[in-house]
């Protein structure tokens, strides 16, 4: 059961990856650019274009001479919005053990796309095993999942350090003798070379479970990588071993056409933001191009992105948060302390950022989930506050009944004065 997957031909345009999973069940996925489909400017003059094509899958045990066939029609809806992004989808197939080759097309009233490429099915087994590593790109705002996992796998395998690699693989044959598994992460570079490592337990949950992991590729530079998953389980003492190969690029030049390219409301004051938009949209076109031009827009949609995935409630996206806004303005902080006061006073967290020389103190002050910036502090003046508590004559200091109210009894917090009375 060495090979599990021999790595796929595709034409330009065209990507195709085959998911082995448990008992010879195969997901083929493919993957064309929208674009493909559009004729020059077709979109200038309606809001949505609606194409369809046809697929056809032929497919061929190279031992036994079966065949099989598969067909199926898909209608898409691609808007001005989304010509820029990929047409993807799959189907299943079910396989009997063997090697098999496949020739997949897909035609549409203009174009022809192939691809061809093999499978390999390894005979039924009990014992430890897993399907196919599945990488993909992790976007919190993405409603795309694959199988019931919000994520968007990679046909091309191509990705850029503003992304978030994502691996999916499901591990079967668990043996319930010992708690937990062993996992390692590792990304080795052309020379093979380790450029990133993890090591984790993970607690067992089930005879058949699904293990994911997130990185972001901010320290790597464009090339080709390997990455590999090794999975241990103590009961056994066996191992599993399975690898990806992917590349990282050079990101599209073009940023006129990236989507937060107009969201400079995170990084200017609000002034700023209104004298934008009472420009014409000529002017705000050359207004953009300016202001990115002298500001690195990958690293703020890296931040942005970042910051909808630590910072987003039930009701609010972090982005829209006032932790996720200083995010995005300042970068991350270089060190957060979380203090989970009990009684009377509210959780709170600082945020050090030792190089600018302050910290920030965030506090769910509304008891509604979504921290406030209560205040900014030069170096260590917080903690003496907290250490010598709340005296009288510290009126500039009433923010502390805000995070702690009643934890400091010798001093009420100040009224608002009201208009004064004159006596006739």
């Amino acid at each position: 059961m060495n090979i599990v997957f021999v790595s796929l031909i595709f034409s330009t345009s065209l990507a195709v990856d085959c998911y082995r999973f448990e008992g010879g069940y195969v997901e083929v996925w493919y993957q064309i650019p929208a674009q493909s489909f559009l004729a020059a400017e077709e979109l200038t003059s309606t809001q949505t274009v609606t194409k369809e094509f046809s697929f056809h899958l032929s497919i061929y045990n190279e031992e036994t001479a079966d065949s099989a066939n598969i067909e199926g029609r898909q209608r898409v809806h691609i808007t001005d919005r989304q010509q820029d992004d990929f047409i993807i989808n799959s189907f299943p197939v079910h396989l009997y053990p063997g090697r098999f080759y496949y020739i997949f097309k897909i035609t549409s009233e203009d174009n022809n796309w192939f691809s061809d490429g093999h499978i390999e099915i390894p005979l039924d087994t009990l014992l430890f095993t897993s399907g196919d590593i599945v990488l993909g790109k992790k976007r919190a705002e993405s409603e795309f999942r694959f199988r019931d996992v919000s994520f968007v796998p990679s046909l091309h395998l191509e990705f850029t350090r503003y992304d978030a690699l994502f691996s999916y693989l499901e591990i079967y044959g668990f043996i319930p003798d010992s708690l937990s598994y062993n996992v390692c992460y590792t990304i080795r570079d052309s020379q093979g070379n380790v450029v990133f490592e993890n090591r984790d337990k993970r607690l067992k949950y089930a005879y058949n479970q699904l293990d994911t992991f997130a990185l972001n590729l901010g320290s790597l530079e464009e090339g080709d990588y390997t990455f590999s998953i090794e999975i241990l389980d103590p009961a056994v003492e066996q191992t599993i071993n399975r690898t990806k190969n992917f590349k990282i690029i050079q990101p599209p030049a073009d940023i006129a056409r990236m989507k937060y390219y107009s969201a400079i409301h995170y990084i200017v004051t609000p002034g700023e933001y209104r004298t934008f938009q009472r420009l014409t949209e000529s002017e705000k076109k050359a207004y953009l191009k300016d202001f990115w031009s002298e500001r690195d827009y990958w690293q703020f949609e890296e931040r942005l992105r970042e910051a909808d995935a630590q910072f987003s409630t039930g009701t609010l996206n972090g982005r829209d948060s006032e932790r996720g806004k200083y995010y995005i303005r300042n970068g991350p902080p270089d060190d957060v302390e979380i203090v989970p006061m009990a009684g009377v006073a509210r959780p709170f967290e600082v945020w050090h950022y030792y190089s600018a020389g302050h910290d920030i103190l965030f506090s769910d002050i509304k008891d509604d989930g979504n921290s406030r910036l209560v205040k900014i502090f030069e170096p260590g003046e917080l903690i003496e506050i907290l250490e010598r508590g709340f005296r009288e004559g510290d009126v500039d200091e009433d923010w502390l009944f805000d995070i702690a109210p009643g934890t400091y009894p010798t001093m009420e917090k100040p009224e608002e004065e009201g208009p004064e009375v004159i006596d006739e």
